[in-house]
């Protein structure tokens, strides 16, 4: 081949190598890049103003992981609150769960933040391992439990 041709090969080759790395780059820096969220769930910039949640911030149902039985199975947030505990007239009622309270959490969607707030059960509501006392902002992957069940926020 021609030396002109095989160093314009190698130049596209290198472009096209610099033009992935920069994707790959960008891709890292927008996962990485959160809004700062304040105790109420809402992303505020420094002058006090609040604006939307990043799309990939954002929890538009949750699954549950536990108990077994009813492993996979998801719901949508609203902001309507929907209320989990033991009492046949909550929501999500797990009636089998003697560590649940009657009405023991509530979740809801606010201006597409995902929130819970554990309606003060005797046993608590975690967030990640960690017992919540007021209302707290979801992300994608955050797994919420209460008693034997364990819900994870997806999107």
């Amino acid at each position: 081949m021609n030396d002109l041709v095989i160093s314009g090969l190698r130049l596209v080759l290198l472009l096209a190598l610099y033009l992935f790395f920069a994707r790959v780059v960008w891709a890292v820096w927008t996962e990485v890049r959160v809004p700062a969220i304040s105790q109420s769930g809402v992303a505020s910039n420094s002058t006090g103003a609040t604006s939307r949640i990043s799309r990939r911030q954002r929890v538009t149902e949750l699954k549950i992981v536990e108990p077994e039985s009813l492993k996979g199975s998801r719901f949508e947030l609203s902001p309507t609150p929907i209320v989990i505990g033991r009492s046949h007239d909550a929501d999500l009622s797990f009636p089998d769960d003697t560590y649940l309270s009657s009405r023991h959490a509530q979740v809801w969607s606010a201006d597409g933040i995902a929130m819970v707030d554990d309606l003060s059960s005797t046993n608590g509501t975690q967030v990640n391992g960690q017992r919540i006392t007021e209302a707290t902002a979801l992300v994608p992957g955050d797994r919420v439990q209460m008693g034997h069940v364990v819900i994870e926020a997806t999107r």
